[in-house]
């Protein structure tokens, strides 16, 4: 879904999130968790979106690959494990590990769920 909202050459980046957060509320795009304001909103369709990304020849090239724990980038982190489960980052709000053979089983779950 192409989302078609105009901005001017003056809006700062608050501006356009706030544009966005309210169109994604008032289109009722929006998953949970919700309100959308304030956070990588959650969205209708955002696992279709990421079971695209190990098609992206950015990502079967990566050598790293870092995901945030956000909900609608649940996908990626899941694709990430399976395709580069070696090399994969997975960041907390305090940490970023990196994913090795003795880590990985636990900590990986852990952050799918």
């Amino acid at each position: 879904m192409l989302i078609r909202t105009y901005y001017s050459p003056r809006d700062t980046k608050w501006d356009i999130r706030h544009k966005v957060w309210n169109y994604i509320e008032v289109k009722n795009l929006a998953s949970f968790p919700r309100p959308v304001h304030n956070r990588i909103p959650n969205f209708k369709g955002a696992l279709e979106a990421c079971e695209k990304v190990p098609l992206l020849e950015i990502f079967t090239k990566a050598a790293v690959v870092k995901v945030d724990p956000d909900k609608p980038l649940e996908g990626v982190r899941l694709a990430s494990l399976q395709v580069y489960c070696s090399d994969c980052l997975l960041s907390t709000a305090d940490h970023i590990f990196k994913c090795t053979s003795s880590t990985c089983l636990v900590f990986c779950i852990v952050c799918i769920i």
